[in-house]
Protein backbone atom coordinates (compact mmCIF):
# COMPACT_ATOMS: atom_id res chain seq x y z
CA UNK A 1 0.00 0.00 0.00
CA UNK A 2 1.46 3.31 -0.75
CA UNK A 3 -0.33 6.67 -0.48
CA UNK A 4 0.70 10.16 0.15
CA UNK A 5 -1.17 13.01 2.38
CA UNK A 6 0.99 15.90 2.10
CA UNK A 7 2.44 16.43 -0.15
CA UNK A 8 -1.22 16.49 -1.67
CA UNK A 9 -2.31 16.14 -5.96
CA UNK A 10 -1.91 19.53 -6.98
CA UNK A 11 -0.11 21.15 -4.33
CA UNK A 12 2.68 24.08 -4.66
CA UNK A 13 5.44 23.38 -2.47
CA UNK A 14 7.91 26.99 -1.45
CA UNK A 15 9.36 25.41 1.98
CA UNK A 16 10.51 22.88 3.29
CA UNK A 17 7.78 20.18 4.15
CA UNK A 18 6.91 16.88 5.78
CA UNK A 19 6.02 14.03 3.55
CA UNK A 20 3.36 12.31 4.96
CA UNK A 21 1.48 8.95 4.26
CA UNK A 22 1.11 5.11 4.74
CA UNK A 23 3.93 2.60 2.99
CA UNK A 24 3.83 -0.86 3.39
CA UNK A 25 2.94 -4.46 1.51
CA UNK A 26 3.37 -7.92 2.71
CA UNK A 27 6.88 -8.91 2.61
CA UNK A 28 7.96 -5.18 2.95
CA UNK A 29 11.45 -4.53 2.20
CA UNK A 30 11.31 -0.74 1.04
CA UNK A 31 10.13 2.57 -0.44
CA UNK A 32 11.62 5.61 -2.00
CA UNK A 33 10.33 8.62 -3.03
CA UNK A 34 11.12 10.00 -6.48
CA UNK A 35 10.84 13.33 -8.60
CA UNK A 36 10.76 14.40 -12.09
CA UNK A 37 10.20 17.41 -13.27
CA UNK A 38 12.57 20.09 -14.82
CA UNK A 39 15.02 20.06 -12.29
CA UNK A 40 15.64 16.28 -12.99
CA UNK A 41 15.62 16.57 -16.76
CA UNK A 42 12.07 14.70 -16.80
CA UNK A 43 13.64 11.55 -15.25
CA UNK A 44 12.20 9.91 -11.82
CA UNK A 45 15.41 10.79 -9.12
CA UNK A 46 15.36 9.47 -5.94
CA UNK A 47 15.06 11.75 -2.85
CA UNK A 48 15.27 9.27 -0.37
CA UNK A 49 15.23 5.52 0.25
CA UNK A 50 14.03 3.82 3.78
CA UNK A 51 13.72 0.64 5.06
CA UNK A 52 10.97 1.08 7.75
CA UNK A 53 7.68 0.53 6.53
CA UNK A 54 4.58 3.14 7.48
CA UNK A 55 1.72 1.18 7.93
CA UNK A 56 -0.54 3.50 9.64
CA UNK A 57 -0.20 7.64 8.70
CA UNK A 58 2.64 9.21 9.45
CA UNK A 59 5.77 11.02 8.37
CA UNK A 60 7.81 9.48 5.50
CA UNK A 61 10.76 11.88 4.59
CA UNK A 62 11.19 15.64 4.70
CA UNK A 63 10.88 17.05 1.40
CA UNK A 64 12.97 20.43 0.44
CA UNK A 65 12.10 22.01 -2.83
CA UNK A 66 14.65 24.82 -2.46
CA UNK A 67 17.55 22.99 -5.07
CA UNK A 68 14.71 22.32 -7.36
CA UNK A 69 13.98 24.70 -10.06
CA UNK A 70 10.70 26.07 -10.18
CA UNK A 71 7.95 24.20 -12.43
CA UNK A 72 5.16 21.05 -12.07
CA UNK A 73 6.85 17.67 -10.70
CA UNK A 74 5.65 14.80 -10.51
CA UNK A 75 6.29 13.09 -6.96
CA UNK A 76 6.17 9.52 -6.26
CA UNK A 77 6.26 6.48 -3.71
CA UNK A 78 7.20 3.37 -4.14
CA UNK A 79 7.13 0.64 -2.26
CA UNK A 80 8.88 -2.50 -3.01
CA UNK A 81 8.76 -6.54 -1.09
CA UNK A 82 11.87 -8.62 -0.48
CA UNK A 83 11.86 -9.77 -3.66
CA UNK A 84 12.78 -6.39 -5.24
CA UNK A 85 9.64 -6.10 -6.85
CA UNK A 86 7.56 -2.61 -6.67
CA UNK A 87 3.77 -3.55 -5.58
CA UNK A 88 2.38 -0.51 -4.77
CA UNK A 89 2.94 3.07 -5.46
CA UNK A 90 1.31 6.33 -5.99
CA UNK A 91 2.24 9.42 -8.21
CA UNK A 92 0.73 12.96 -7.54
CA UNK A 93 1.53 16.23 -9.40
CA UNK A 94 2.91 18.89 -7.16
CA UNK A 95 4.34 22.77 -8.18
CA UNK A 96 7.82 23.74 -6.85
CA UNK A 97 7.35 27.68 -6.66
CA UNK A 98 9.78 30.50 -4.98
CA UNK A 99 7.34 31.99 -2.23
CA UNK A 100 3.94 30.91 -1.21
CA UNK A 101 2.26 34.39 -3.43
CA UNK A 102 3.79 32.83 -6.53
Amino acid sequence: HAMLRIPANGMRVFEPIRVMGTAYVDNFVSYKLELNGPGTFDQFIILTEATDSVPNMGTLAEFDPAPWEPGLYKFRLVVFDASGTLQSHCEITITITIASDN
